[in-house]
């Protein structure tokens, strides 16, 4: 792979001539009034209404050293590519990790991942996906400065593929959370892509537009409701921001699609989705209203076997519920239910509280149990 580098051409720039007097006072004025009117509209540009807890308590801070700030502008007012670069860079991290893996013959052995993490708060909390540290047992966050520091889990969800980790750290730079309505992010919107691909790329910048808004996808077997972006996505890049060009985060990005035949195939979870989820985590530690399918343990059986079992769910535990050792899960409101991951399916789509009839097999006898979902809170 070939990279092509754009150097700008600033041969053409001089100083003013000292004995221009009148020329340089007008240039001057000219140029302060320029950049009054950029500091205008940078501030208009990350000012913005607050509707619940969408947005960080800690405003981003512009960090970019240009000189000329006004390139960074469409004539609408909106930023540029390079615009949205020099802002919300300094808000996504590099994420590396390792898990200690079983071998063969009792061995074990080290294994990495990286991925890439967006800065919510400035005193340390980072979102990022939760297969990007799923199972790690170390975690490593590089900040766009270069500074380096171990990372905490605080918790993550498998559900929505979002985590939250945390960097003893303060004084950091926050990304701007888009509170807008759903109606306001469009197809065709140009948006950015900034993370880590690859796992040795960090920064790195790619740019496309929105190409649905809610698609129907599967990742990893779990269902999921993501935004589509044509913008390169690559390993290395989920955990990392997908941007507006008003600066603002509007979606964690968590997957592609790849194939010899395709291109262009790049997901993100809306930050709607993405930001309700870090925000319980953080001040609760879990997911809110999340049922804990873990409830109830379960033996499934693969296969009818010879003993007279037949293929599906056994009860192997479940305090405080009305399910006893050795009950056959017959259907779920309805619905045959076989495998854990079927039970997991549908438990998902719901809401701790809720009730659900379950049909049982016990003893021979069909039984029908009302189960109050409960909460997942760890």
């Amino acid at each position: 792979m070939q990279y092509q580098y754009h150097y700008e051409d600033r041969s053409d720039i001089r100083p003013p001539k000292k004995h221009n007097h009148v020329l340089a006072v007008i240039v001057a004025v000219v140029t302060v009034a320029g950049l009054c009117v950029a500091s205008g509209l940078l501030g208009a540009a990350f000012q913005r209404k607050s509707q619940g807890r969408l947005i960080p308590t800690t405003s981003i801070v512009y960090q970019g050293t240009d000189t000329h700030p006004l390139k960074h502008y469409t004539e609408n007012g909106e930023l540029t590519v390079e615009g949205v670069a020099a802002v919300c860079a300094p808000s996504v991290v590099e994420i590396r990790t390792e898990e200690v893996v079983g071998g063969g013959f009792f061995q074990q052995y080290i294994e990495q991942g990286a991925g890439s993490g967006v800065i919510v708060s400035d005193n340390g909390y980072i979102v990022t996906n939760h297969h990007v540290v799923d199972g790690a047992e170390e975690i490593v966050v590089t900040i766009s400065d270069g500074q380096q520091a171990r990372a905490t889990l605080v918790n993550s969800d498998a559900v929505t593929d979002i985590a939250v980790i945390k960097i003893e750290a303060e004084g950091l730079i926050p990304a701007v959370i888009y509170a807008g309505e759903d109606d306001g992010l469009r197809v065709g919107q140009t948006v950015v892509a900034i993370g880590n691909p690859l796992g040795s790329l960090g920064g790195s910048v790619t740019d496309g537009i929105i190409s649905a808004l809610e698609r129907d996808v599967v990742v990893d077997g779990q269902k999921m409701k993501l935004m589509q972006t044509n913008a390169a996505i690559n390993p290395g890049n989920s955990g990392g921001g997908l941007f507006n060009t008003h600066g603002e985060l509007i979606g964690i990005v968590n997957a592609k699609k790849s194939g010899t035949d395709v291109e262009g195939l790049g997901f993100a979870i809306p930050i709607k989705t993405a930001w309700t989820v870090a925000s319980d985590i953080m001040s609760y530690g879990y997911v809110k209203g999340r049922v804990d399918p873990d409830a109830i343990s379960f033996n499934e059986i693969a296969s009818n076997s010879l003993f007279g079992q037949k293929r599906g769910l056994y009860v192997v535990s479940a305090p405080g519920t009305p399910f006893e050792t050795g009950d056959y899960i017959v259907t779920v409101d309805g619905q045959s239910i076989k495998t854990k991951k079927e039970w997991n399916a549908l438990l998902s789509e719901k809401k701790a509280g809720e009730q659900v009839a379950v049909v049982v097999e016990r003893k021979g006898v069909a039984r029908e149990l009302s189960y109050t979902l409960p909460e997942k809170k760890a």
